[in-house]
């Protein structure tokens, strides 16, 4: 299983070409039936930030911010942020998104979450 990112689910299901071939196969490969663990899945906080995003314009979405959330999430597993999942998050060291080629100028994000939701 693999568990998404944000930006990455938004990437995937509107404008895939912004993925990375990496990524591409990754996702593909997660898909395969058959194989253990297989299928694509997103944290829970990841429909609060589609949500919001789409609600405060960041995307711009055809339809409601249900509408939008429903159907961007209907191809992948929703998994729980639990407890374990929340204490991974706040242990991540503080440069962990710039050393992972993304800004993240919001200090407590749900991204530092999604990050963690597999456990790494």
């Amino acid at each position: 299983m693999i568990l998404l990112d944000t930006h990455v689910l938004i990437w995937m299901s509107s404008d895939p070409k912004k993925l990375t071939k990496r990524a591409h196969d990754a996702i593909r490969g997660a898909r395969e039936v058959g194989r253990e663990n297989s299928g694509v899945a997103i944290a829970a906080i990841t429909l609060w930030e589609l949500a919001w995003m789409a609600h405060s314009g960041r995307l711009q979405v055809a339809g409601s911010v249900d509408s939008y959330v429903r159907e961007t999430v209907s191809r992948v597993i929703v998994r729980s942020l639990t407890a374990e999942i929340a204490a991974l998050a706040v242990q991540m060291p503080a440069d962990f998104f710039k050393r992972s080629g993304r800004s993240d100028d919001r200090g407590d994000s749900g991204g530092r979450r999604i990050g963690t939701a597999d456990g790494g």
